[in-house]
């Protein structure tokens, strides 16, 4: 009899500790690396706002890359998922090549002020530090003299 007794402790700790290692969810960020910069219109720092990166193929993600952009101009990039417990964000950026959009500081009452850069921010396996020159006009769609 004694020894089922000591049989199943060995099984109960298993499935307690070592089961659910096996179970744990997949970390959804790949490695990140610090992306920073500074922010610049007629060759002044812009003061506020925010760049978001989209990956320059297209390709979907789940992860979003950002950064507020500080009064002296400057910013950090961050890496946000959202996920069914919240949304997790962790500084960097995955390594990839992307599109830059300023977007201005507002209250919201106006649109259409977001701005495509048009050189290309690419990411390598190591700390980035870029300028983002933000075109006098949008690049996509500019707007007609009147």
């Amino acid at each position: 009899m004694p020894i089922r007794r000591f049989f199943w402790l060995p099984v109960a700790l298993f499935v307690v500790w070592i089961l659910p290692i096996g179970c744990s969810p997949r970390d959804p960020f790949p490695e990140l690396y610090p992306l920073t910069g500074t922010v610049a219109l007629d060759g002044k720092s812009v003061t506020g706002g925010g760049v978001i990166f989209v990956l320059d193929s297209g390709e979907r993600s789940a992860l979003v890359v950002n950064a507020a952009v500080k009064p002296d101009g400057t910013f950090t990039a961050q890496t946000e998922y959202a996920g069914d417990n919240g949304t997790v964000t962790r500084p960097g950026a995955p390594a990839g090549k992307y599109k830059a959009i300023y977007h201005p500081a507002g209250d919201g009452s106006k649109t259409d002020l977001a701005r495509e850069i048009s050189d290309r921010v690419l990411v390598e396996g190591k700390a980035t530090t870029v300028t983002v020159v933000v075109p006098v006009r949008p690049a996509a769609d500019p707007k007609p003299e009147k």
